[in-house]
């Protein structure tokens, strides 16, 4: 897959006075200091369950204000600098996708997780950034202030994606794990947390190097989520929602999703799509159960096969009428 590089990519931000960050940002300087000053009162608690279903999530998510101002800062001035080609998450042109086709087919593969990723990038560190990027320390305590909350980098603000990812250039656990990838003929990938190595040989002797690469600068790996050891072929090669080793060596969802999919385009073929409110599964069965297949084609393509199972279905009945099949779009 080739991903396209764009020439407005920048290393440096070179911000040098605050008058002249009012400006990149199209917002008035009292505006800006303001919110840094009261960013203990521009956040709200929200809690999301997590994918085991037995936690809660907490989320800091920035107030209307705060969150116009952080969505500024991430399109005008974080959003097209340079970052190593290995990192994913959170950039034009890439996805899950493209993060997972990198291993397609690759006999050999290890997974690890970053245990509170965000978290662990404190207030200090997202200021090293700013310096690191040409600000002036003014202008680099006041970003500082703008995007991070209780002295670390939060869940649910819109500057956190592209902060982890320069959090991760910065440090230069990229770098080095790419080093490390390119000596021994392996592939290295970040999403998020996430991060993904393949090859076309064992490399268990390398795991713990580069466990000690990505724990160097203060990052934790998930016990639960990081593979222990190199796994080989016989395996299933799984993150992001895709696996890398299905059958042809092509990428795939889980045999899992795709079971789940079928499940309730019968179900809705015989009992028709309301029973899926019924079932409180979903109050919108068309769009959610679009949004299921188009997902599974991105992976595969193969998967369009489902889109006939889709047009099954009688949408005239139970308030489900003039649906347009995705097929014919």
């Amino acid at each position: 897959m080739v991903i396209r590089k764009t020439s407005r990519m920048r290393r440096q931000l070179n911000i040098r006075t605050l008058p002249h960050l009012s400006r990149r940002l199209n917002v008035r300087l009292e505006i800006l200091e303001g919110l840094g000053e009261s960013i203990a009162f521009q956040y709200g608690e929200i809690r999301i369950p997590k994918k085991d279903g037995k936690s809660l999530r907490t989320i800091n998510a920035p107030r209307e204000r705060l969150v116009g101002v952080q969505r500024y800062i991430n399109e005008n001035l974080l959003a097209d600098l340079w970052l190593p080609e290995s990192i994913h998450g959170s950039r034009t042109g890439r996805s899950t996708v493209t993060a997972t086709a990198a291993h397609r087919g690759r006999p050999f593969w290890w997974k690890a997780d970053i245990k509170d990723f965000y978290p662990s990038i404190s207030a200090k560190r997202v200021y090293d950034i700013f310096i690191g990027l040409g600000c002036a320390p003014d202008v680099a305590r006041l970003l500082t202030r703008l995007t991070t909350y209780d002295h670390r980098v939060p869940q649910g603000a819109p500057t956190s994606s592209a902060l982890a990812n320069l959090f991760l250039r910065f440090s230069r656990v990229a770098q080095r794990l790419e080093g490390l990838a390119r000596t021994h003929g392996l592939q290295v990938t970040f999403y998020g947390d996430d991060i993904l190595v393949s090859g076309d040989e064992p490399f268990m002797d390398l795991q713990a190097h580069m466990r000690t690469i990505i724990e160097s600068c203060g990052l934790r790996l998930h016990s639960v989520k990081t593979q222990e050891k190199v796994v080989g072929p016989d395996a299933k090669h799984a993150a992001l929602g895709v696996i890398t080793n299905s059958r042809g060596q092509d990428l795939d969802v889980p045999k899992t999703y795709r079971r789940r999919v079928r499940s309730l385009l019968r179900l809705c073929q015989r009992y028709g799509p309301g029973i899926l409110v019924r079932k409180r599964i979903t109050p919108t069965p068309r769009a959610f159960l679009l949004g299921k297949i188009a997902y599974a084609i991105h992976i595969n393509p193969r998967h369009r096969s489902l889109l006939a199972d889709l047009d099954k279905i009688d949408w005239s009945s139970e308030g489900f009428g003039g649906v347009a099949s995705m097929s014919q779009q």
